[in-house]
């Protein structure tokens, strides 16, 4: 079964809030589509080279030790 098979039969299942929140979320990820500029594009290559090298810091850390 195809994965817009499995969402359609879920979907016949569902109720009509449940719906109508899945409608909402669904338009919102169509919606999200936005072209990176090439400013942006180099940016994030960059950044993804620099997660390859090792050097960035994760959130979580950081995060957890608050500010000062």
């Amino acid at each position: 079964m195809s994965i817009r098979e499995e969402l359609i039969k879920a979907i016949e299942t569902m109720e009509e809030e449940d719906l109508e929140e899945l409608l909402e979320y669904a338009r919102w990820l169509k919606a999200d589509k936005v072209e990176l500029s090439p400013e942006e594009r180099k940016e994030l290559e960059e950044a993804k080279a620099e997660v390859a090298r090792g050097e960035v810091v994760p959130w979580r850390p950081i995060q957890q030790i608050g500010p000062d």
